[in-house]
């Protein structure tokens, strides 16, 4: 990225760590990434974008399928717990939904699994 946004890797390395007060360099870095100067240098997104917006229509995709997949993994514990397969449980369905919305979204499951807390039979 450093390359591609002709700047020095020190540079960067200086920037995530917060050891530059103003970058000046963030243009270059937002185009190197190809995202939004205003994503870059607060976060928030231009929604105006064209690009943006696409990747807002990819979230919610995403987002739309990682229920489905938590809705499923519901069902699949309430069989183990033996309750009935469409009883909803609100925390194994958020919890189930942010491993799955992680996974797709970083591709590693397995990590994602790990960052959210493990969904055990309540005591």
């Amino acid at each position: 990225m450093a390359e591609k946004a002709g700047i020095s890797q020190q540079l960067i390395g200086k920037i995530e760590s917060c050891d530059v007060s103003k970058p000046g360099s963030l243009e270059e870095i937002a185009k190197a990434l190809q995202v939004s100067y205003s994503w870059i240098k607060h976060g928030a997104a231009d929604i105006s974008n064209k690009s943006v917006s696409s990747n807002i229509d990819s979230f919610i995709l995403t987002a739309d399928s990682s229920i489905d997949e938590a809705i499923n993994t519901m069902i699949i514990i309430n069989g183990q717990r033996g309750l009935a397969p469409n009883e909803l449980n609100i925390e194994v369905l958020k919890r189930a939904f942010k491993i799955s919305l992680r996974g797709k979204l970083t591709g590693d499951y397995v990590t994602a699994a790990i960052n959210v807390d493990d969904i055990k039979r309540p005591r």
